[in-house]
């Protein structure tokens, strides 16, 4: 939901579990991911390497011979690893933690 007014329309008695920017969700996103879109993110993974490049084709034939959603979610998954809050969170990530 984005926006004042959309916000207005909401039942007080739903709390956001998660808010990114100025979207708010009301169940965990990660319920809302489907079993076959989760092996399709582990095939562009295991194809991929850290930038998001295709370094291997899961399929016989060239890369415009894969099947669109392959093309289609590789470059999902390259423009969400260039994106700016992707290198933040490896920064975030990669800092020192304290001394246990």
């Amino acid at each position: 939901m984005q926006g004042q007014r959309e916000w207005l329309t909401v039942p007080t008695t739903l709390c956001p579990v998660e808010k990114i920017d100025d979207l708010k969700m009301y169940e965990c996103p990660e319920s809302l991911i489907t079993r076959a879109t989760w092996e399709i993110v582990d095939l562009v993974i295991s194809c991929t390497d850290d930038t998001g490049g295709v370094r291997i084709l899961p399929f016989p034939g060239s890369l415009l011979e894969q099947p669109t959603w392959f093309r289609q979610a590789a470059k999902m998954l390259r423009s969400e690893r260039n994106s700016n809050w992707f290198s933040a969170l490896r920064k975030d990530v990669a800092k020192p933690k304290g001394k246990i």
